[in-house]
C-alpha cells in the first residue's frame, strides 16, 4: 500500500499534537484560559479607572489615563500557601500614608515558597469583618521590586478562604492602593514582617500617568 507524503505529513501533526496533549494533560490549556482571565480583569480595571466617577484618579488624571502597568501574567506566582491559624489575634495598629492608623486583626500565618525560598505572610482583617464572619483577607506586602518597579510603599493581595485547607495566594493580582494614584487616600502600609526577601514580578507595577 502506498501512502502519499502528504498524508504521512498529516499523520505526524496529529501525532504530535496528541503527543503533547498526553504529555500536558488539560495544564496548557488551562493556563492560558488562566492568562485570558488576568488579561480580562486588567482591562475591567482600566476601563473602571478610566470611566468610573468611583474612579481613585482625579478627573484630570482620568482625561490622561491610558492603562495601568503590569508584569506579564506569571503562573509560577499563582501559588498554594500553608495557612497557620494565628493564636493570638490581639488587634494591632497599622501605620496608614497619611500617618493615622488602623486597626487590623492578625488572623492567619502563610507560608509558601517563591525561588526555592520559604517565605512568609500574614494575612489581617478590620476588626468589624472578624465579628461579621467575613471569609476575605487582606495582605499588604512589600518586596525587592518596591522603589525599583513596584509602587515604593508596597501592595496588596487579597483572598477568600474558609479555613480549610491551603491557600490560593496569587500575585498576578497584586495591587496598588489608592494612594499611589491619589495623595488624598489614606493607605495602611505593610508592616515590616511582611516583606519578602525575593523580587515578586508579578502583578501591578509602577503607576506612571
Amino acid at each position: 500500500m502506498v501512502i502519499s507524503l502528504r498524508k504521512i505529513y498529516v499523520l505526524c501533526v496529529l501525532l504530535f499534537i496528541c503527543g503533547l496533549a498526553s504529555c500536558s494533560g488539560t495544564g496548557t490549556l488551562e493556563n492560558v484560559k488562566y492568562k485570558n482571565h488576568v488579561l480580562q480583569q486588567r482591562k475591567i480595571k482600566n476601563t473602571f479607572f478610566k470611566e468610573s466617577p468611583e474612579s481613585p484618579l482625579l478627573e484630570e488624571q482620568q482625561w490622561r489615563f491610558t492603562t495601568l502597568h503590569y508584569y506579564p501574567v506569571n503562573v509560577i506566582l499563582k501559588l498554594n500557601a500553608q495557612a497557620n491559624l494565628i493564636a493570638d489575634q490581639t488587634p494591632l495598629q497599622l501605620r496608614t500614608s497619611t500617618g493615622h492608623e488602623r486597626f487590623y486583626v492578625p488572623r492567619y500565618y502563610l507560608e509558601f515558597e517563591i525561588e526555592g525560598q520559604r517565605l512568609h505572610l500574614t494575612a489581617y482583617q478590620q476588626v468589624e469583618e472578624v465579628a461579621q464572619g467575613s471569609t476575605n483577607y487582606f495582605v499588604p506586602f512589600t518586596d525587592l521590586t518596591s522603589g525599583e518597579e513596584t509602587y515604593g510603599a508596597g501592595r496588596y493581595l487579597e483572598f477568600d478562604y474558609g479555613g480549610v485547607g491551603a491557600v490560593l495566594l496569587d500575585f498576578n493580582f497584586s495591587y496598588n492602593p489608592y494612594c499611589a494614584y491619589n495623595f488624598n487616600f489614606s493607605c495602611p502600609i505593610p508592616p515590616p514582617d511582611n516583606h519578602l526577601n525575593v523580587a515578586v514580578k508579578a502583578g501591578e507595577m509602577t503607576f506612571v500617568e
